[in-house]
């Protein structure tokens, strides 16, 4: 695939050109996955241990050129100087962005011996804006068919300077995959934020400009993928933050793996597969996890440290404020080991796969399952969401009975209904007015924050009793202001309920 100079001066992708590299042409048709893992510092022992020495190291200069105003960055592309070893090459770079799988590498789309050479028409202008300079070691050990390249070094732009270490994996799509899972095990391997590529031009201040993440045109697949790929991101970042002296990356994460389960269960007639199946599996485990510090964060801010606040210097109640406490660091303590741990990093690793390789392509099944899977994946996207859409509105539409009236099970399957429902409206709201999205998911959210209000004080019995509070004198009073709490909201939610089931739902 070459490229072209578009007509705002952005380049953009061209028709098929006989320059283009073999990699670009295999990467093209899905018979090519390149894989790109952070490797941090004091692993390569073990990592040749695991998989044999690696050849002798090679030095390795990569210099990325752009206009002044960034136009290939913008564009998406980025175009390298390489010289490895005595070797020197002009590639043009495809630039994942924010709808792409972490940890997939950049292709390289065209290259030449000279600049002038490639198959594009670049911008007036260029000149160096970052650069890579270490070394380059290909390990053996790597299965047939997969290289795996270690790349260490460090990257510069301007006056800036950070380390670098990736470990480059490309090959068969379920053999890079099935590697990378291995790797990962047994070295604490990460996935990056970005790419070798994206990093160099971010650390030199330039930016690719992100399409929307969905449109008409988007096909099943494709949405599914860029869902994945976009809250794996958010769920890598936020478990890079998140710590007991702040509360929301825990929230965040928690909140990523709760839309990745929705997501998997979306667009489960589509691509519903083995390893869709088991990533749903992981992040359950994670969800338990995470509830361990979450639970312990919202009693303390909801109901412990504001009866503290209110009764000044109440002996019982700060007494019972530190015990929540101290549960809250141990829960930290746990999700650190496991955020730290093998099964996060194979997590990670397997929906960022899920995403980039598509197994549900090769899922074997009986010709009755396929067939419907089939009919699925070749529907127009804003067909797909109006039947999801519908199918998940459906249960709450026919429920009649008011919320004041349900007992603490149905109102906790409510909640998750209303909330699933959400999630899919969020994620599919691109292709539908916005207003009328937004009136809609107004009035959903409204309903799910009073159900939330009413499954805190619930959970909040629960950790009392876990305390051994929950007979106490303290933990009445506790109990007193959460059904205070809980009242307020019982007494708003049978008219936000009938206000959102009056509404058309804007995807019919």
């Amino acid at each position: 695939m070459s490229a072209r100079s578009a007509g705002d001066g952005q380049l953009t992708a061209g028709a098929d050109s006989p320059e283009t590299v073999p990699a670009a042409r295999e990467a093209a048709n899905g018979t090519l996955l390149r894989v790109e893992l952070a490797f941090p510092p004091g692993e390569y022992r073990r990592l040749a241990g695991l998989i044999g020495e690696a050849a002798p190291a090679r030095a390795l200069t990569l210099r990325w050129h752009d206009s002044a105003k960034g136009e290939l960055a913008r564009s998406g592309f980025a175009l390298a100087e390489r010289r490895d070893g005595r070797r020197r090459v002009w590639q043009l770079w495809r630039i994942a962005g924010e709808t792409a799988p972490p940890g997939l590498a950049e292709a390289v789309i065209a290259e030449a011996a000279e600049r002038a050479a490639l198959p594009a028409a670049l911008p007036n202008g260029l000149a160096e804006v970052a650069r890579f300079k270490g070394r380059s070691r290909t390990l053996g050990g790597a299965p047939a068919g997969v290289s795996a390249v270690l790349l260490s070094g460090r990257l510069r732009a301007g006056g800036a300077e950070e380390r670098c270490r990736r470990l480059l994996l490309s090959g068969p799509g379920p053999d890079v995959g099935a590697f990378a899972l291995v790797l990962a095990a047994n070295l604490r391997l990460g996935l990056p934020g970005r790419g070798l590529a994206a990093e160099a031009l971010g650390l030199a201040g330039l930016r690719r400009h992100q399409p929307p993440p969905i449109g008409e045109r988007t096909e099943v697949a494709g949405a599914f993928a860029g869902l994945l790929a976009r809250l794996t991101a958010l769920l890598l970042a936020e478990a890079a933050r998140a710590g007991p002296g702040d509360a929301e990356p825990v929230h965040q994460m928690r909140i990523a793996v709760r839309r990745l389960r929705s997501a998997i269960a979306l667009f489960g007639r589509a691509t519903r597969c083995a390893e869709a199946d088991a990533a749903r599996q992981g992040l359950k485990a994670l969800a338990t996890a995470l509830a361990a510090a979450r639970d312990w964060d919202v009693f303390v801010q909801e109901a412990a440290a504001p009866l503290a606040a209110a009764l000044g210097t109440d002996a019982a109640v700060e007494r019972l404020l530190r015990q929540a406490e101290r549960r809250r660091l141990a829960g930290y303590r746990a999700l650190a080991r496991t955020l730290a741990g093998p099964e996060f990093r194979g997590l990670a690793l397997a929906l960022a796969l899920l995403a980039a390789s598509r197994p549900w392509e090769r899922a074997a099944e009986v010709e009755e399952e396929a067939e419907r899977r089939r009919k699925a994946l070749a529907l127009p996207l804003t067909e797909f969401a109006a039947a999801a859409l519908e199918k998940r509105w459906r249960p709450l539409a026919k429920h009649e009975q008011a919320p004041t009236g349900m007992s603490a099970a149905e109102l906790h399957r409510l909640r998750l209904r209303c909330k699933r429902l959400r999630y899919a409206c969020e994620f599919f709201a691109p292709l539908f007015g916005q207003k009328a999205v937004r009136r809609f998911v107004r009035r959903l959210a409204a309903v799910q924050d009073r159900l939330g209000t009413l499954n805190d004080a619930a959970a909040a019995e629960t950790l009392l009793a876990r305390l051994g509070a929950h007979r106490s004198a303290t933990g009445g009073v506790v109990r007193g202001y959460l059904a205070a709490r809980a009242g307020e909201a019982r007494g708003r939610i049978d008219r936000d309920w009938r206000r959102l089931r009056r509404l058309e739902p804007f995807w019919r």
